[in-house]
């Protein structure tokens, strides 16, 4: 990058390597989804970057990804259940 360009959303050097390290803190971005790699066995949860807002990924296990879509899918039906 050049040095005399501003970022448009400026954020801590390597805040995006610190929030797949960080478990807690990845948590606590918001889900954006989960896509899958190259190989049949590979899989990347998406989750948005609070500072940027650009989707960052973190490689994970079908297991993992299987459990994040289900929770995910559990408080949108229990929200759509309240709005019937």
């Amino acid at each position: 990058m050049n040095p005399k360009t501003t970022p448009l959303f400026p954020h801590p050097e390597n805040l995006h390597d610190r929030l797949t390290a960080d478990l807690d803190a990845w948590s606590s971005c918001q889900f954006a989804g989960i896509q899958p790699g190259i190989s049949n066995d590979e899989y990347f949860e998406m989750r948005q970057c609070p500072a940027c807002q650009s989707t960052v990924l973190r490689r994970c296990s079908k297991s993992h990804a299987q459990k994040v879509i289900s929770s995910e899918y559990a408080m949108l039906s229990r929200t759509q259940e309240l709005l019937r």
